[in-house]
């Protein structure tokens, strides 16, 4: 995934106020740094705006980001919901397909499993709550319990 420095960008700096303050609609920062819409969102939880605006592209632009022809936005989170354009770059489908892929939020896995619900699943496990019991409560397969245990989606492992 790039990192931040191969945006284009006019070095605008917005903040959660400045958001707030043009949608007229409340966000919630995480302890991720995610800015998470409590507006309305679309079916596949992504954050909309007067029906068909998306809030991200929205905010992207607002800090001065360019998203080239043939390009599309690519969140490096796994918060559909996440507005911070920080948290995005302008990728092509295929590195959208595999970062999503990557973080959970595609194909077979969990789609519906927030930050905060892998953060409930790690303590489950730490406070002896067995694998099984844990893939029954958040409708996991093992496998992806293993990624969320062994640190594959940037968390702390749980050994």
């Amino acid at each position: 995934m790039p990192s931040l420095a191969n945006h284009q960008s006019n070095q605008f700096t917005i903040t959660v106020d400045d958001i707030v303050a043009h949608f007229n609609r409340p966000i919630t920062v995480n302890e991720h740094g995610c800015w998470l819409w409590q507006g309305a969102t679309d079916k596949r939880g992504y954050a909309r705006f007067g029906g068909n605006c998306l809030v991200y592209g929205v905010t992207f632009r607002m800090a001065g980001f360019v998203c080239d022809e043939g390009k599309e936005l690519c969140h490096t989170c796994p918060c559909k919901n996440c507005v911070n354009p920080y948290h995005l770059y302008a990728g092509t489908h295929k590195e959208n397909m595999q970062d999503a892929a990557n973080i959970g939020v595609m194909g077979q896995g969990p789609r519906k499993v927030s930050i905060e619900q892998i953060e409930l699943i790690i303590q489950m496990y730490k406070d002896g709550h067995s694998q099984a019991s844990i893939c029954r409560r958040f409708n996991l397969s093992q496998a992806w319990f293993t990624k969320f245990k062994n640190g594959g989606l940037n968390y702390a492992k749980l050994s």
